[in-house]
């Protein structure tokens, strides 16, 4: 699993860890959003998508988060956006 270290000059919460993702665009799907965020962040493209969940996370308002798994993708994992990445291996 990758992890993203926010950059310092970000207005919400700088310097927290958060999985890669965004806001949902205007007419865009989260699945579409999945594939524009991952290649704006990461300069990859999924192969292989899997939904995980939906939540509600209460932070200045509240927002639905969409969680997706991607086992493969095309690309190297590059760095465009965050301070830092980190690869965190999930163990079962």
């Amino acid at each position: 699993m990758i992890i993203r270290q926010q950059a310092s000059k970000k207005r919400v919460v700088p310097g927290a860890l958060a999985l890669p993702g965004g806001h949902v665009e205007p007419g865009e799907t989260s699945e579409g959003a999945l594939w524009r965020e991952l290649k704006e962040e990461l300069g990859i493209a999924p192969l292989e998508v899997r939904y995980v969940c939906t939540l509600l996370h209460r932070s200045a308002e509240f927002r639905k988060l969409h969680y997706f798994a991607v086992p493969r993708w095309e690309g190297t994992v590059e760095n465009h956006e965050a301070a830092s990445l980190r690869w965190v291996p999930l163990r079962p």
